[in-house]
Parts: structure tokens; sequence; C-alpha cells
């Protein structure tokens, strides 16, 4: 009989909603550069593209924390007892997408993005990029957690949930802090002001 009492949480607060979708083709971008024929030519595509990419890489780099803030949130107040996790899409997928899903290799498409293109700011405009200076930081911590979790392939409950050390003092906290910012996190994507995930630490 199914127990209609159970907790209920949401695998994504809304994050999703968000996400740029940088891929492959965002990538090949940066890497036409060298194939410009002019020092000119080259230095004014640079510009363009930091312009172009400033507010998606900004968006993402939130992103990942938040996301990651989330699963330590879930994982700290949600332990005993678990809370079931409601739509984890990589649970609906058929058997052999989600033996072979991998979740990093977005990841892995921007840090090489953004390493490169930070690399042709700093040559051609001999100065420092106005990217997110937390992008690679985020991404390496997000990173961590997907493959902690297998991609979420088997991910039903909190109790589940393994965090990286560098949130491992979620756990510390209190349920009422707990409370507050799992409350604070689905504020954010509702008014999207996505720099605030930044103050959940």
């Amino acid at each position: 009989m199914k127990d209609t009492h159970c907790t209920c949480v949401s695998f994504d607060p809304g994050f999703a909603n968000y996400n740029p979708g940088l891929n492959e083709s965002n990538l090949e971008q940066i890497n036409h550069i060298s194939r410009l024929k002019s020092h000119n030519q080259r230095k004014f595509q640079v510009i363009k593209l930091e312009t172009s990419f400033l507010k998606p890489l900004t968006t993402i780099t939130y992103i990942y924390y938040g996301c990651v803030a989330y699963g330590s949130v879930l994982a700290s107040k949600y332990n005993n007892p678990p809370a079931t996790i409601e739509g984890n899409h990589i649970l609906e997928l058929p058997d052999h997408e989600k033996d072979n899903a991998d979740l990093t290799l977005e990841v892995k498409i921007i840090q090489e993005l953004y390493k490169k293109l930070n690399k042709d700011i700093q040559f051609y405009l001999k100065r420092k990029s106005k990217l997110p200076a937390r992008l690679e930081e985020f991404s390496n911590l997000y990173k961590e957690f997907v493959e902690l979790n297998n991609h979420f392939k088997d991910l039903k409950t909190t109790s589940q949930i393994k965090l990286p050390a560098a949130m491992e003092h979620f756990r510390q906290y209190t349920p009422e802090k707990l409370d507050i910012y799992e409350k604070k996190l689905f504020e954010i994507t509702q008014t999207g002001n996505l720099e605030e995930v930044l103050n959940i630490s």
C-alpha cells in the first residue's frame, strides 16, 4: 500500500530553467579565432566573444554552485528519515541511455571553453578576463558532486546523496537554518536572482 504521508522533495528547485545550453558549437567559436587571417581580426573576435559569453558563463557558474548547495541541503535536512526525490529525469531514461549517461560532458566543454577564451583574452587583449573568476572552482565542485552520485542514475532518496568534502559542513547546520536555505533556493529560482546562491554557504 502506498504511503500517502511520505515526505517528497524536488530533484531540481528550478535551476534547469536557466541553463544557457552551452555546447560544442560554442567551443568551436573559440577554436575559430586562430583560423582568422589577421591579428586585428582575431583581437576583434575575442572582444566579441568575451562579451557574448559573459552572461551565460556567469549564469552557469551560479547554477553549478546552486545545484550542489541544494543537494547539500537535502542530504543534511532529510537524512533521518530520508525523503523521496521526485523528478529525477535520469531514472526515467531507457536502461541503455541511463547506463551511458554522463552529466559531466557539459561541464568539460564549458571548462575547455572558459580556459581557451581566458587564454585568448590575455594574449590578444593583454589584460585580465572579465569572465566569472569562480567558474573553474564551482564547475569542479559540481563535477565532483555528479561523479560521487554516479550521475544520479540510482538516486531515489535523500539519504543516498553523497557530498563533496567542501560541502560536508552543511550536515552540521540546524534544521532551522537548512529550512531557511531550502526556501531561499526556491525563491532564487523563482526570482531569477541567481547570484544570491553565493549567500548559501
